[in-house]
C-alpha cells in the first residue's frame, strides 16, 4: 500500500482499495483500471521504462 501511495500517488483509500482488488477475490476489469491508473501515477512522478514496468507488474 506505502508503495502505491509513494510512487503513484494514490491516496490512502485508494491504496487500500488496491489492496482489496489484489485479494482472493480478484476483479479483473477492477485491477486493470487501478493498474491505468497506478501508471499513469508514475509517469506523473517521472517513472517510466523498466522500472515502472517492474513496479507495475508484482504489486499489480
Amino acid at each position: 500500500m506505502q508503495i502505491a501511495i509513494d510512487v503513484a500517488g494514490f491516496t490512502p483509500a485508494e491504496a487500500d482499495e488496491l489492496r482489496r482488488a489484489m485479494g482472493p477475490k480478484r476483479s479483473e476489469s477492477k485491477m486493470e483500471q487501478l493498474r491505468a491508473r497506478f501508471c499513469k501515477g508514475m509517469e506523473r512522478n517521472n517513472i517510466r521504462g523498466p522500472v515502472a514496468e517492474h513496479r507495475a507488474r508484482p504489486e499489480l
